[in-house]
């Protein structure tokens, strides 16, 4: 599940990785609506999704398919991660703490730009990383933008844990996206509408803080 959004100039790839459990659902909507933020503004973007529980190839699930918007997506199989994927991305966005546990036991020396999808927003947000800063820094690439995102770990306040009390579920951590797989599909496409918008909100940041730094 690759998705390449701009084209090659004097800026190399910027390479990110979305990681969920199954790769049927979560981290292949997440890799769409990154992409679709980023766009095609002369940066290239290498963007992927991968599984860590992958066990055979499945096809995305449909409500994940329908509110990625993207032919691409809805046609695409699940693979399974590995270290050599991790160790090429500039980036390692994943769905939850989960997650997050395995790609750094996989690969220790990428923990600094390993997040969940809520923590890199999070971080992004309460950090301020809208391009502006970035021209006078000299950044120019996704990895300085994960260089940024760590240096503000332990500094931002965690948010409050996130409840649903009424569906009798226990509270889920802030920065987890849950699976949501098997539940109601009402519940799987609210989670999901939740996703699309933070990994497209994601993709604004990491966007602006290239762009910020390429028009210098």
């Amino acid at each position: 599940m690759g998705n390449v959004a701009g084209t090659a100039g004097r800026v190399p790839p910027q390479r990110v990785l979305f990681v969920c459990r199954a790769n049927v659902c979560r981290s292949p909507l997440m890799a769409a609506a990154f992409a679709q933020a980023v766009g095609d503004d002369g940066v290239p973007w290498r963007i992927e999704s991968r599984g860590t529980d992958v066990v055979r190839s499945t096809v995305v699930c449909e409500i994940a398919a329908d509110l990625a918007g993207d032919p691409a997506t809805a046609g695409a199989k699940s693979r399974a991660l590995n270290s050599r994927h991790i160790d090429n991305a500039d980036l390692v966005v994943v769905s939850s703490l989960r997650e997050r546990a395995m790609v750094t036991q996989l690969v220790p020396s990428a923990r600094g730009r390993v997040f969940t999808l809520r923590e890199a927003l999070h971080l992004a947000k309460e950090s301020g990383t809208d391009g502006r800063g970035q021209r006078q820094s000299g950044h120019s690439s996704v990895r300085a933008f994960a260089e940024h995102l760590d240096a503000r770990r332990g500094l931002v306040p965690i948010p409050e844990p996130r409840s649903y009390r009424f569906l009798r579920l226990r509270t889920e951590h802030p920065y987890d996206v849950p699976d949501v797989h098997g539940a109601s599909q009402r519940r799987h496409r609210r989670v999901l509408e939740e996703t699309r918008e933070a990994a497209h909100a994601l993709g604004n940041e990491a966007a602006a803080f290239v762009a910020g730094a390429a028009t210098q």
